[in-house]
């Protein structure tokens, strides 16, 4: 049930929005309020609009799921660099490697 919820929660959102924005179109309709009418050219324009507008946003949704990821991304590859780090100032002891440690650490990754 709550899958069904989640997977309808934006149409139970806009539902009523279309539903008002439908009885708008039906009274200027009755009460000639119309300022143009519905032709071929119109309604392909409109359907045209609607697609390209989804193509848009298509793109733009798999960014998101893309964004989501960065955070993680970036603390494990500041981990990593913490790791090698770490192995150089074992099996060398550099001063740059000790230096690069301490700032890593005073930054707080």
């Amino acid at each position: 049930m709550k899958n069904l919820v989640l997977k309808w929660k934006i149409a139970f959102k806009i539902f009523p929005i279309i539903l008002i924005v439908g009885i708008f179109k039906l009274m200027s309709h009755y009460y000639n309020f119309e300022l143009m009418e519905l032709n071929a050219l119109f309604t392909s324009l409109v359907a045209g609009t609607i697609f390209l507008i989804g193509f848009l946003i298509s793109g733009v949704l798999s960014d998101y799921k893309e964004s989501e990821k960065l955070p993680t991304e970036l603390v494990v590859s500041m981990r990593t660099l913490q790791d090698d780090t770490l192995t150089i100032i074992k099996s060398k002891n550099s001063e740059a490697a000790k230096f690069f440690l301490q700032y890593q650490k005073s930054s707080h990754f």
